[in-house]
């Protein structure tokens, strides 16, 4: 029995995504077939649950049901820093400074079911400059390593400090980890280059479930998001 799962939410199936196969509130469903079960999210997923009981060979049914939840995980956003040789940059949530030395914002995570309360940031691809917790300048902490967990609130006091022999293409993934402990399964990247420099657009693989002879439209409505992104633009 389906509790809570309102239309934007999604949509629970047995076997592949069809019409046919959608599970109706208080279906009885083979043991064999729980492995089966497929919950499609609809645009407006932002969490959903629902119920199910056992029945026995002999017709009992648990008479308190079980309440599976799905929750969504957070998302991270890329961002975009520029800076030439020898500057050092603050990562802030909020824009502040003026040119040259003007602080970028950096696009934090959000989770739509509940708040991000850690991210963790991977350093080990920087070989042009260092990755800091606090200004360098002033006694700033080295982060160095691959699985660096810091609180949300210290977002904001990421410094990058560019090597003398800078010329940009650095990358460094950060990953939103929420209050459930769910973690973005696409990491954000901060991207760092010299000024003027363009960020290519990124393209994510996809993948959809179509019914034997059937068709699948390659649109969100079906659970397939073709597409790409771009950090410091738009996708033409």
């Amino acid at each position: 029995d389906l509790t809570g799962i309102e239309g934007t939410d999604g949509t629970l199936y047995l076997g592949a995504i069809s019409p046919a196969t959608r599970i109706q509130p208080g279906q009885v469903i083979s043991a064999a077939d729980l492995d089966n079960l497929v919950f499609d999210t609809g645009a407006g997923f932002n969490g959903a649950s629902f119920t199910f009981a056992a029945i026995d060979n002999n017709g009992n049914e648990d008479q308190t049901p079980a309440t599976f939840t799905l929750n969504t995980p957070p998302n991270t956003e890329d961002a975009v820093g520029e800076l030439d040789d020898n500057q050092v940059l603050q990562l802030s949530a909020a824009v502040t400074g003026t040119a040259p030395n003007t602080v970028v914002p950096l696009a934090a995570g959000n989770d739509p079911d509940g708040a991000v309360d850690n991210y963790r940031i991977d350093v080990s691809t920087i070989t042009e400059g260092e990755l800091f917790i606090g200004d360098p300048g002033a006694g700033g902490v080295l982060v160095t390593g691959t699985n660096n967990t810091i609180p949300a609130t210290d977002l904001a006091n990421l410094y990058f400090r560019a090597d003398g022999d800078f010329v940009g293409g650095v990358e460094i993934e950060y990953v939103a980890i929420d209050n459930q402990g769910a973690e973005d399964p696409t990491p954000g990247v901060i991207y760092l280059n010299p000024p003027s420099t363009n960020v290519r657009p990124e393209t994510v693989d996809e993948e959809g479930v179509v019914p034997v002879n059937g068709t699948l439209p390659l649109n969100s409505t079906n659970g397939v998001d073709l597409g790409g992104s771009d950090p410091d633009g738009t996708v033409d």
